[in-house]
Parts: C-alpha cells; sequence; structure tokens
C-alpha cells in the first residue's frame, strides 16, 4: 500500500485540503469549505473532519498524517491557535490535538504564511537560498525559509509582522481585503470584492487604477521592512490579493526602490506566487511528512 499526506489550508474565508503520495505528488484535492456556514469551532472541525475523510477515502488507511495551515499567532508545538484575528472559531482552540483524536492520524499545525513560503520554496528548488513569503488577503501573513528550513523565532513565532502597529493601526488593517473594500467604497460608491476591483482596473476605471497604486505603494512600505530586515534573495506573494499583482506592482517596486537599499541594488526578485493556495496545502503536506519522520 502507498503511504499519502494530506495538507489543508484553513483561511479566514475558506478551507481546503489536498492529498499527496509519498513524494509529495499531488494527487486530488477537495472542493472548498466556507467558514461562513459554521457557528463553532467544534462545527468547523467536524467540517474539516468530513473533508479529509471524503478526500483520503480508500487511501485512509495508508493516510501517514495531516499538516495543517493556519493563520496566526499560534503556538505550533500545542497545536492552538491563539488570539488570531481572522479565524475567531478556532482561537485558542486544541484544534490539532481535537482533529487528532477525530481523524486517528497525527497531525502537525503551522503558521500558514510559513507554509506558503515552505511550498513556494520547495517549488523552486534548493537555489531558493532565503525566501520570504507574503500572503495578502483577510490578513497579512510573512513567512520566511531559510535553505529549506521555516525560520520560526525562539518560541515558533517569529514573522508575525502583519499584527505589528503602524500610523493606521495594523499593518494587515491598511492592506487587506477590508482595506480594499473600504476605498473602493469611498472612491466607487460601492463594496467591491478585490476581484471586481481587478475587473473596473482592467475597464480602465481610473479610481480602481488608483486605489491599486496607493495599495501598492502600502504593500511596497512593508516589503521594504521585510527585505531590510532580512535581506531574502526573493520575495513571493501569495493570498487572494495577489492575483491583482499586475495592478499594484508598479508602484510597489517603484516604493521599494526608495526605501530598500538591497532591493534596488541587487534587483531582488519580487514575483506573484503561481500556486497560490495549493502552496500553502503543498507546504503543510510537508510539515506532515517530516513530523512523522522526526517523531
Amino acid at each position: 500500500m502507498n503511504t499519502v499526506f494530506i495538507g489543508t489550508d484553513v483561511g479566514g474565508t475558506t478551507f481546503s485540503s489536498a492529498l499527496f503520495d509519498a513524494d509529495l505528488k499531488l494527487l486530488r484535492t477537495s472542493p472548498k469549505g466556507l467558514i461562513s456556514d459554521f457557528s463553532t469551532g467544534d462545527e468547523l472541525l467536524q467540517g474539516l473532519t468530513k473533508q479529509i475523510t471524503i478526500l483520503a477515502g480508500g487511501d485512509f488507511r495508508t493516510l501517514q498524517a495531516v499538516g495543517l495551515s493556519c493563520p496566526g499567532p499560534l503556538d505550533a508545538k500545542a497545536g492552538i491557535i491563539l488570539e488570531t484575528p481572522n479565524l475567531k472559531l478556532f482561537q485558542n482552540y486544541p484544534l490539532a490535538r481535537r482533529l487528532k483524536e477525530s481523524l486517528e492520524v497525527p497531525v502537525f499545525i503551522e503558521n500558514d504564511a510559513n507554509l506558503f513560503a515552505l511550498g513556494e520554496y520547495r517549488q523552486i528548488g534548493t537555489g531558493a537560498g532565503i525566501l520570504a513569503g507574503v500572503t495578502l488577503g483577510t490578513g497579512t501573513g510573512l513567512g520566511l525559509v531559510i535553505d529549506g528550513h521555516c525560520y520560526t523565532g525562539a518560541h515558533g513565532m517569529a514573522a508575525e509582522y502583519g499584527i505589528s502597529p503602524v500610523s493606521w493601526g495594523r499593518w494587515e488593517e491598511g492592506i487587506s481585503i477590508s482595506y480594499l473594500e473600504e476605498q473602493s467604497n469611498l472612491l466607487l460608491g460601492r463594496r467591491l470584492s478585490p476581484a471586481e476591483l481587478c475587473d473596473s482596473a482592467a475597464g480602465g476605471a481610473p479610481e480602481a487604477l488608483r486605489i491599486w497604486e496607493i495599495y501598492g505603494g502600502r504593500v511596497g512600505l512593508f516589503l521594504a521592512h521585510v527585505i531590510n530586515i532580512f535581506d531574502p534573495h526573493r520575495v513571493v506573494i501569495g493570498g487572494g490579493i495577489s492575483y491583482a499583482f499586475r495592478y499594484f506592482s508598479e508602484k510597489l517596486m517603484e516604493v521599494l526602490s526608495i526605501h530598500s537599499p538591497a532591493y534596488a541594488r541587487f534587483a531582488i526578485p519580487i514575483s506573484e506566487s503561481r500556486q497560490k493556495d495549493l502552496s500553502s496545502i503543498l507546504g503543510a503536506a510537508e510539515l506532515a511528512k517530516k513530523g512523522v519522520g522526526n517523531s
């Protein structure tokens, strides 16, 4: 029988899973579930259990472990999501232990941005060096991978920069979906999703293009801090907002050129993720595989 692993990404809006073989080759994926369909942590746990069980199907007997990608801050060793603002149903919830009890297989948990960066690193290969992964969506995540290993700090909570204070509150409050919705309501008269705002920009709406320009400047400031601190070889941007990368990348790079000497001198590549959510899921599957190997 062939060994398999499952990676699951639990975001602020949706959750989805994928099944991988022993070499982490993708076998199949699940449909996305909606967080809004559940009212309590226990209900959402049941939804996760059902999604994973259906996905594993006939391979359930050979399922070795599940890796979970979740918004931080979290305590990976204890398997608990802490006071995350973006997944309130699982705040201070013993998610890893409860899911392990439901599935009867080992379950490992890690910050979604760390696993996004790990998934991107795995796809790029060993030449990735130091890779910073940024996820832009309901919240803002930052992950750092150094030579194939997530940098998690002394207590497993490194790079929680999205919740750090800035002039408008927290960083993520000014570069997340809610900010774009507020700006579109202010300038276009209705709250638009990032996808709708993309459509408006594609149609040449000047207000939409202006929103993306301002947004790019803000993300550029965020990345200037990241690059000035970590000096990575490359930066990859994922999350739902990354689909609009072409509309905000020019301003982003302009701001970086002003505020980041390393970027200006070495032309550090800033790219849009091609795999999006699948990178976090792949990173979660690698977490599961490494977790079993180290146990």
